[in-house]
């Protein structure tokens, strides 16, 4: 779970590394087969997918998500985004 700004940042650079470990499986294995990589590639995705949520989770994209069509919601009855996603409110508190 993501906590601070900080953590934000650590979960990002983690997600950037998990999609450079997916990306160097192709590299590496350039003969492999479609299901090998699958199953090899598992692990990094399901951990991008975890990093991935925590991040909408913190930035309160997840809450503005509607109805699980993908798009934000719009007009005035739009949800607005957590706190925490702007620092400066943040510090107030």
């Amino acid at each position: 779970m993501i906590t601070s700004d900080q953590g934000l940042r650590l979960a990002v650079e983690q997600l950037g590394q998990a999609y450079i470990a997916i990306a160097s499986l192709r590299a590496e294995h350039p003969q492999a087969k479609p299901e090998w990589l699958a199953v090899m590639a598992e692990g990094f995705i399901d951990h991008a997918r975890q990093l991935q949520g925590e991040i909408e989770e913190y930035t309160g994209i997840a809450g503005l998500v509607k109805n699980g069509n993908g798009k934000l919601p719009e007009g005035p009855d739009a949800a607005r985004p957590a706190a925490h996603s702007n620092p400066e409110k943040a510090v107030e508190e």
